[in-house]
């Protein structure tokens, strides 16, 4: 579970330190496990029409926006060695990855409760794993499909806020919960305060739902493709949030 109050992944799961020698054998055991979930669910994927869908609307939206193929940063995925809904969304990359012609060295991970056995893994699939905890601060330069499911909405103002400008802002798609809905179920002031740059893009973006699953519905719901279309300016956008920022300034003094 995620800490909605901060601006950082954080988890309420704590794992008992074994002996070297136990840890090793759960580490293979584990690790192994794991692999061969992964090999399953991949294969179930290939076969469900469901995936079919996300990946035609994925497509759709890469299209949208010329990024053919990008480079992706993958933010908040959790473990898959430990976790169920971890595992079908590394499983959801990977066949993403493979039917969109995009290299696996392309593919940058991060998630701080990430453990050995999730590194090897990664190794394993020939993914790049991140080591420096930026609180979703990665600035793009190259076209990128930033998928970060389930996020807090500070991470994808982190992401949003060091990406603000037409250029970088033009490169990316994010897929991710809706950001409209953040919006939607909180108080304005508070969105001023903690997300200013969430609460103005999220209306500008263009927002195609990926369908639900009835196999996977905890590790895909609410989730969208959302892009900036070509013929949005940030300007105005720019203009609000630096007011937004003036007064809360003014408000603290």
């Amino acid at each position: 579970m995620k800490d909605a109050n901060s601006t950082s992944f954080s988890y309420y799961d704590f794992i008992p330190v074994k002996s070297r020698k136990k840890r090793e054998g759960k580490n293979v055991h584990s690790r192994s496990s794991a692999s061969a979930s992964l090999t399953r669910l991949r294969d179930q994927l290939r076969q469900d029409e469901w995936f079919s869908q996300c990946l035609r609307i994925l497509e759709g939206a890469l299209s949208a926006i010329s990024l053919e193929p990008p480079a992706i940063l993958c933010l908040g995925l959790g473990s898959p060695t430990m976790s169920p809904n971890s595992n079908i969304q590394l499983a959801f990359l990977v066949e993403m990855c493979r039917d969109l012609k995009i290299e696996p060295g392309n593919v940058s991970l991060y998630d701080p409760v990430f453990t050995a056995e999730d590194t090897a893994l990664f190794e394993d699939l020939h993914m790049r794993v991140l080591t420096e905890n930026r609180n979703a601060q990665h600035p793009i330069d190259v076209p990128t499909m930033c998928l970060m499911p389930h996020c807090d909405m500070e991470l994808y103002e982190n992401f949003l806020k060091v990406n603000w400008t037409q250029e970088r802002l033009f490169k990316a798609l994010l897929v991710g919960n809706r950001l409209g809905e953040y919006v939607d179920s909180n108080p304005n002031h508070k969105l001023k305060t903690r997300v200013p740059y969430l609460l103005k893009l999220a209306p500008l973006l263009e927002c195609r739902p990926l369908p639900p699953s009835s196999a996977w519905p905890t590790a895909f719901n609410n989730t969208c493709a959302q892009f900036l279309p070509s013929n949005v300016l940030l300007a105005e956008a720019n203009s609000e949030v630096a007011q937004d920022e003036l007064n809360v300034s003014d408000t603290a003094v």
